[in-house]
């Protein structure tokens, strides 16, 4: 797959679909009945757009919020996450060397890019867009929720089973959240820890 093929479907799952799923959720809190039948291409190409550039900025406003909030690249989740990496060397290596102190977030970038660098993000960047998609995803199904639950859309099913349905999958996608994103973090220990010995071994030769 090349890199407009990602970009893409990147846009597309965290772009364009929650843009879409945004403006049905306008058109049913407002009583706009502005999405019919899409029976033209023009339709769905026009429709298209205003949902990429809503979940534009939707997706801008959700990553300052997250940013804000410190959920994304914690300190602490990331010394954690060296720690267990560590912890898992130390148990199958015996040139583990680690020391405990802080792994810091400038070292956890540093990190990164290097892997960047030496192109060995491997599927950090697959993980990451599911940690992006997630992280977009989730205020909408809790909007949709408290929609069922408030507004009685009917949807030809109890709504308030469908409301208690919605927020169990919240805190599904809150907990797949942090673990994907506790799996970034250890990946890339890993991968760090790999490149040093690359390093050292293409050094002693």
């Amino acid at each position: 797959m090349d890199l407009s093929s990602k970009v893409t479907l990147y846009d597309f799952l965290s772009m364009v679909i929650p843009g879409f799923l945004l403006l049905i959720l306008f058109s049913l809190w407002f009583n706009i009945n502005t999405i019919n039948e899409i029976n033209e291409i023009y339709d769905a190409i026009l429709l298209s757009i205003i949902s990429y550039i809503v979940g534009l900025v939707y997706h801008k406003t959700v990553e300052y919020l997250f940013n804000r909030m410190n959920l994304r690249n914690n300190e602490k989740d990331l010394e954690e996450s060296a720690k267990r990496f560590y912890n898992d060397y130390k148990k199958c290596s015996k040139k583990s060397k680690f020391q405990h102190d802080k792994h810091s977030i400038q070292k956890y970038y540093e990190a990164y890019y290097k892997l960047m660098k030496e192109n060995m993000l491997n599927n950090i960047p697959i993980l990451e867009a599911q940690v992006a998609f997630i992280r977009n995803i989730l205020p909408i199904t809790l909007l949709y929720s408290f929609t069922v639950r408030f507004f009685r859309i009917n949807f030809y099913i109890n709504y308030c089973g469908l409301s208690l349905l919605l927020l169990l999958t919240v805190l599904v996608l809150v907990a797949v959240f942090f673990s994907v994103q506790s799996k970034i973090y250890y990946l890339v220990w890993e991968g760090n820890e790999y490149l040093k010995h690359l390093i050292t071994e293409k050094n002693e030769r």
